[in-house]
């Protein structure tokens, strides 16, 4: 699993207004590298489940964003990126803007920018 383009998915759902989507793809790759993983015998879960698992449990509600933030810029899954800090700025910004953007509060939330009624 490249955890860079999973969250690059992610950021550009959540961009579009279709967090289910996003939702959807987090909890694929985290079934698939799971079952990948428990297929090579091997145990525990890698720095990009746990980074993927905390942006689902954000979107969820139960993390706050700066709880995110803090997890994602100590996660060795994004430490090796070149741009890490500002990717890690940039993703916090966006997951905060388009929240807001759409009133997310999962799980209902009706994909409309609060100008649209």
């Amino acid at each position: 699993m490249n955890i860079i383009v999973e969250l690059d998915f992610v950021e550009s759902s959540m961009m579009q207004g279709d967090f289910g989507n996003a939702i959807r793809r987090l909890e694929s790759s985290v079934r698939k590298e799971r079952q990948r993983r428990s297929m090579a015998g091997l145990e525990g879960d890698t720095a990009e489940i746990t980074v993927l698992e905390s942006i689902l449990d954000t979107i969820r509600g139960k993390h706050t964003l700066q709880e995110l933030k803090s997890l994602l810029s100590k996660s060795t899954a994004l430490s090796t990126m070149l741009d890490g800090k500002i990717f890690l700025d940039r993703f916090t910004y966006n997951f905060a803007y388009c929240t807001d953007r759409y009133f997310l509060s999962y799980p209902e939330y009706n994909q409309k920018r609060c100008d649209d009624l």
